[in-house]
């Protein structure tokens, strides 16, 4: 029995976050909320068996059939704690897995398992998991069983996405006018309706699809009050302060409605001529429910040119398609991003990803599992510095923008946590509250 293998502990300061503390978040996220993740993957495809048949003939009604009874196996190893077993595969990502399991290995040489491992290797390695059954398929292998709830999500966000689209579009419309006080006061509002578009994300609800509120911007000075942390200032400054050519990086997060704030940040940010090329930093496969991959990247993209029915969205996706073609914008999927590091890590198993990001002026990173790997998934004590926490991980100058969904948490000012606690327990764990976290460049680096 899984539970003769976890305490009745809140997570240990200064150490991972795990599932073996059962006053953690990791503890039900692994006995109950990846669990029914994985039941609507075997769901989904179930539903998905008639067209997939059609699509691909009558063979695939076996393939279905393999990887539905692959997954059915995966969820009891999960829900019985089983050990890790090597992932089956050809591709190069394959023996990086494995090295790691065998490192992670008990004392006696037994491999780690769900509910004792660290819960940011088990989270990452559930999800290699799922690409392992579809890779192993014929037909299966590009299926990616989170699209529907995503392209639901982006459905449902309709009205947010015309308002913000059309509050853009009245911006640059007298963008070579604008007061430079004008410049960083707009700038820090799509920072903002970024940050708060991280609220919608698909993993913390098992999927189901989660709607923004219909007018992010109206609201953002109301939500000013439960940012815990903000440093938009220090992005101005950045800004203003390098000259010449700017690249600036965003490393993605939630796909849908997220990303969508997430490309009228980057437009304002071109349009303005704050930055001169953007890099938007995607996952190589399906990832944490919602997370961004390329065919997200490009759905959003064709929908708002094609599919929704405004002609302000429509020539907003237009633009930019042509940033994307004249390389003013680009789109990337390096690998690291669906391994199981944090990133105190990539400068030794990433060298070159880590000399790539030091290029930029500035590197955003979207979301919590990006702060969690920032964090290297430790719950720090709320007080420790973010650039203390952040280890040796300094590229460049690095912005968070985070929305609070796990806990752990850096940079607070002394009784800032204690207080939340005290008036709402599981503060750390609603999306409620956020984060907007700066860490300047270490010339010395």
């Amino acid at each position: 029995m899984y539970l003769q293998k976890c305490v009745d502990l809140p997570p240990q300061k200064n150490k991972p976050l795990s599932a073996k503390y059962i006053r953690s978040f990791a503890f039900p996220s692994m006995k109950d909320r990846t669990p029914i993740i994985l039941t609507k993957v075997i769901d989904q495809l179930s539903r998905d068996k008639e067209a997939l048949i059609d699509k691909h003939g009558k063979e695939a009604k076996e393939d279905i059939k393999t990887v539905i009874n692959k997954l059915s196996k995966l969820k009891n190893e999960m829900t019985t704690n089983k050990s890790f077993t090597d992932i089956t595969s050809d591709r190069p990502d394959a023996k990086i897995w494995n090295a790691e399991l065998i490192k992670r290995s008990f004392p006696d040489g037994t491999p780690p398992n769900w509910f004792e491992s660290d819960w940011l290797y088990a989270e990452c390695y559930f999800y290699r998991r799922l690409k392992e059954a579809l890779e192993q398929s014929t037909y299966l292998q590009n299926y990616d069983p989170f699209l529907e709830c995503k392209v639901e999500s982006f459905v449902n966000s309709k009205g947010a996405i015309i308002a913000l689209g059309e509050h853009l579009n009245s911006v640059l419309k007298k963008v070579n006018t604008l007061s430079q006080e004008e410049i960083r006061k707009f700038l820090i509002l799509y920072l903002k309706a970024s940050l708060w578009g991280n609220r919608c994300d698909l993993s913390l609800s098992g999927g189901d699809a989660v709607s923004p509120d219909s007018n992010i911007l109206a609201q953002t000075e109301k939500l000013d009050k439960f940012i815990l942390v903000d440093k938009t200032p220090l992005v101005w400054k950045t800004l203003m302060e390098k000259k010449g050519y700017k690249i600036l990086d965003i490393v993605l997060d939630n796909a849908g409605y997220e990303l969508f704030t997430d490309l009228i940040l980057a437009d304002y940010l071109i349009s303005s001529k704050l930055v001169n090329k953007i890099r938007f930093h995607a996952k190589s496969q399906p990832w944490f429910v919602s997370d961004v991959n390329p065919s997200d990247f490009e759905f959003v993209l064709n929908a708002v040119t094609n599919d929704l029915e405004d002609s302000t969205l429509n020539d907003l996706g237009k633009k930019w398609r042509s940033f994307l073609n004249s390389g003013i914008w680009s789109l990337e999927a390096e690998p690291f991003w669906t391994y199981f590091y944090d990133f105190d890590a990539m400068k030794e198993n990433d060298p070159e990803l880590y000399g790539k990001l030091g290029e930029a002026t500035l590197v955003i990173f979207k979301g919590d599992l990006n702060y969690r790997k920032l964090m290297a998934d430790i719950h720090w004590d709320p007080t420790t510095s973010f650039r203390e926490a952040l280890q040796s991980f300094h590229p460049t100058n690095l912005l968070s923008l985070r929305t609070v969904k796990a806990d752990l948490i850096s940079g607070l000012k002394p009784g800032v946590a204690e207080n939340l606690t005290n008036i709402k327990p599981d503060w750390l764990l609603t999306g409620e509250y956020a984060t907007i976290q700066f860490d300047p460049c270490d010339d010395d680096e």
